[in-house]
């Protein structure tokens, strides 16, 4: 009933979005206390075929499918001694994944959530690692300071994705690449193509990828469903069955009978074209 509610605000009121979801995170930090064992906060990933497995190092098995949803953006381009930003990292998870197996130069992770970019900095001290507190619609990264930006189910709670798009066309490097994945009501996918044709990224990769993550949430639901059960309060058990995904709750079912759709782009800021900014981005710099 919490998450409904909240839900209902949130699409009816864009703009409180930031406010409200930077609001619902930090209470998520303090009813799970410091639950170190808990690094991802997305719905995660599984291929339908029989490929090799992802090669994980045993301490981070239990959170497979989250990885393998950073994994299926990452492995698209050679971050080895590049500059990495994670907008929306969360509690970290993606940022400390790609620093380990990917040897980037340097990993950013930004979150709007003071108690998410806390527990990030106990938790992932790594050598080139750093974590800021800020807005995704206004970075505070000078222009051209990354190779790659990625972006895993943090667009919702923005005010608006071409706000975000033009930060993340500034903030790239030319013939940088943006990694993005998320969550839509169909018919909001026409306004997230329009967005992106009108940002001046170069679509490299679109894809569908409902059933991979349905998938992955039906094979990771004991984990998900049982750290529910043993790890928070009953009070907040509702709400946090819906966060994370457990089996009957809106996500897999809204995934399940295509009220919800998951894609992910692969853009690439061009060469040699300098990306305009929009004009209602503009307006507010």
């Amino acid at each position: 009933m919490i998450s409904r509610l909240l839900l209902s605000v949130l699409n009816r009121t864009p703009v409180l979005r930031p406010v409200l979801w930077k609001f619902f995170f930090d209470i998520l930090a303090r009813v799970t206390g410091g639950a170190g064992w808990w690094r991802f906060m997305n719905y995660g990933y599984a291929d339908l075929g029989v490929p090799a497995p992802l090669r994980l190092r045993p301490e981070d098995e239990a959170e497979r499918y989250c990885i393998q949803l950073y994994d299926h953006l990452l492995r698209r381009v050679d971050l080895r001694g590049k500059d990495l930003l994670e907008v929306g990292c969360g509690r970290g998870g993606g940022v400390a994944y790609a620093a380990r197996y990917f040897r980037p130069r340097r990993v950013a992770g930004l979150d709007i959530a003071p108690a998410a970019i806390g527990f990030c900095r106990r938790h992932h001290r790594l050598p080139g690692v750093d974590f800021t507190l800020g807005r995704a619609e206004d970075l505070p990264f000078p222009s051209d300071a990354f190779d790659a930006l990625v972006n895993v189910e943090s667009s919702f709670c923005y005010t608006g994705m071409d706000l975000f798009l033009a930060e993340a066309a500034r903030v790239l490097r030319p013939g940088g690449t943006l990694l993005f994945a998320d969550l839509r009501h169909p018919d909001e996918l026409a306004d997230l193509a329009d967005a992106v044709a009108a940002s001046g990224l170069e679509i490299r990769v679109r894809a569908d990828i409902t059933a991979n993550v349905l998938r992955a949430l039906d094979l990771d639901n004991e984990r998900r469903a049982g750290t529910v059960r043993r790890r928070v309060p009953r009070l907040f058990h509702g709400i946090m069955n819906d966060f994370v995904g457990a089996s009957g709750s809106r996500i897999p079912t809204g995934l399940r009978n295509g009220s919800l759709r998951y894609v992910s782009y692969i853009l690439r800021k061009p060469l040699d074209v300098e990306v305009e900014i929009p004009e209602k981005v503009a307006a507010l710099a």
